[in-house]
């Protein structure tokens, strides 16, 4: 008997685990960072997509017109995905002598930049303290609830009665209406 409860226990957990998994993957903003290797000028991003196949074919896009505008067609054809995130939150890209740094998942859009600030910091010179790209990952989550108005609800028939039949009683509201 004790088996068969060991079993079931391991079959509702697996059922659980699943649907979280299904829950997880399904409910995410996707964000994707492509660039030619070692070119910042075609540095281009997608975010707040609703897959990553999606997200990664706009970035690709927008590096490939990145490099057609700055003259490097050639080049256009070397863009690939340097990055994917999937999640909630605030990214930020900064870039300096030598290369880019950025980070995504952040609570607030200066918590991003800082964040992408220090790590751009950390790996190359002369990064930029203006100007900073950010970007905001909300596709799949619930927007704030919009305040609704408040309805004046009516009593009903019975509470009417009711309060009639408790104050000829005199018994106080507070005990009538249990």
């Amino acid at each position: 008997m004790e088996k068969i409860n060991t079993v079931r226990a391991n079959v509702k957990l697996a059922g659980c685990l699943f649907a979280s998994l299904l829950f997880c993957t399904s409910a995410f903003a996707f964000t994707s960072i492509s660039a030619v290797p070692a070119d910042n000028s075609t540095l281009s991003w997608a975010s707040n997509y609703d897959t990553q196949t999606h997200a990664d074919n706009v970035a690709l896009s927008a590096c490939r017109a990145a490099a057609r505008r700055n003259g490097h067609a050639k080049l256009a054809q070397k863009c690939a995905v340097l990055d994917r995130s999937r999640g909630p939150g605030y990214g930020a890209l900064v870039c300096g002598d030598g290369g880019c740094a950025w980070q995504t998942g952040y609570e607030s859009e200066q918590t991003a930049a800082n964040a992408a600030y220090n790590a751009c910091s950390a790996g190359y010179k002369n990064c930029q303290e203006t100007g900073i790209r950010t970007w905001n990952d909300v596709a799949g989550f619930p927007r704030a609830p919009v305040a609704q108005p408040e309805v004046s609800i009516q009593p009903s028939m019975t509470d009417i009665y009711r309060a009639r039949w408790c104050a000829k009683q005199n018994i106080p509201p507070s005990q009538c209406a249990q």
